[in-house]
C-alpha cells in the first residue's frame, strides 16, 4: 500500500502504520514517477485540492474513488479521464455490512490508524478543532460516556 500526502510527518505516520511507501505531494520528480501506475486510487482529502494531480496516477483503466466531500467544488480536467480511458468515482458510507468488511481486511492485512478517543462530551470541541485542522487523524466517539 502507498499512501500520497502532503506533509512528511504523515508520510512517516504511515510507514509506521503498515505502508509500503509515501511520496510527498510537492515532490513533482516522485508524482511523475508514479504517473500511470495505479490500479486504485482512494482519494479521503476532505479539502479542496487539484484532482488533476491526482487523475494522473491511475493507469488505462484505473480507478479513482473519492471519499472525502471537500466543501468547494474541485476542477476537473476531462482529458485526463478520457484520454488514460480512466474512472473517476464516489463512494458514501458502506453501512453497517461495509464497514464489517473493510475491518476484516484490515485485521486481515494489518492495516491499523491512530485515532484519538474523545467522550461525547467533548464533540463540541471536537467539531472546533476539526474547523481549526487541530486533528491529527480522526475523532472517535467513546460510546460508553452517554
Amino acid at each position: 500500500m502507498l499512501i500520497i500526502t502532503t506533509s512528511s510527518e504523515k508520510a512517516k505516520d504511515a510507514l509506521r502504520l503498515g505502508a509500503n511507501k509515501a511520496i510527498i505531494i510537492g515532490n513533482s520528480e516522485e508524482m511523475l514517477k508514479h504517473s500511470g501506475s495505479f490500479d486504485l486510487i482512494i482519494d479521503t482529502a476532505s479539502s479542496k485540492h487539484d484532482l488533476g494531480r491526482f487523475l494522473e496516477l491511475p493507469k488505462r483503466n484505473g480507478k479513482m474513488v473519492m471519499v472525502g466531500l471537500p466543501s468547494q467544488p474541485l476542477e476537473i480536467r476531462p482529458f485526463l479521464i478520457v484520454d488514460g480511458h480512466r474512472i473517476l468515482a464516489g463512494s458514501g458510507l458502506g453501512g453497517i455490512k461495509g464497514t464489517q468488511e473493510m475491518l476484516d481486511y484490515c485485521e486481515e492485512y494489518g492495516i491499523v490508524s491512530d485515532v484519538e478517543v474523545i467522550p461525547i462530551q467533548k464533540v463540541n470541541e471536537a467539531y472546533e478543532r476539526i474547523i481549526k485542522g487541530d486533528v491529527k487523524y480522526m475523532f472517535v466517539i467513546d460510546m460508553s460516556s452517554i
